[in-house]
């Protein structure tokens, strides 16, 4: 049934308000799921190393718990990406993500990114973090979110040439 509203219901002119919120953004932050679907990985590369679709994993020696997440570096020459889930930000906003990580080859670099879903061209000012065989703390604090910034995700990537695992544990937004 159609029926004719009474009088002109108006023009939203104005975006409604879209807060930051308080506390951790990460839903799962503490890695202890057996298989977590809030993070996703894969690998760019040639095709031998698109094969090999190194997905993220629970492993034992966490951090912060029992257990933590790994991701394998590319044994072809890819570079391996892991994402997180999407996290709620606010426009105009600065954050800064936050995690505990260690690598099972010393020396092993990786570059952490907070990545805009709503804005392609906007990627955080991140950057490469060379690891070593001990837990330790690195973050990444953003400049402030362009204005249609609604939602984001961590992007972790190991460049081609690295071996091994990253652990990472107690991520934070």
């Amino acid at each position: 049934v159609i029926e004719q509203l009474p009088g002109d219901p108006g023009v939203l002119t104005t975006k409604p308000p879209f807060p930051a919120l308080p506390g951790n953004q990460c839903v799962r932050s503490s890695c202890e799921a057996l298989r977590d679907s809030l993070w996703t990985g894969g690998v760019y590369g040639d095709p031998d190393a698109e094969w090999e679709d190194p997905q993220p994993r629970r492993v034992a020696d966490g951090f912060a718990g029992t257990h933590c997440l790994a991701i394998t570096a590319s044994t072809h020459g890819g570079t391996t990406f892991c994402r997180s889930n999407t996290i709620p930000v606010a426009p105009r906003t600065s954050y800064c993500a936050s995690l505990w990580m260690k690598a099972t080859v010393p020396g092993t670099i990786i570059n952490v990114a907070l990545q805009s879903l709503t804005d392609p061209h906007y990627r955080s000012s991140g950057g490469h973090c060379t690891l070593t065989a001990e837990w330790e703390r690195y973050e990444v604090t953003t400049a402030p979110l362009p204005d249609g910034a609604r939602y984001a995700y961590i992007d972790l990537s190991i460049p081609s040439g690295q071996s091994g695992q990253v652990l990472i544990d107690a991520v934070q937004v």
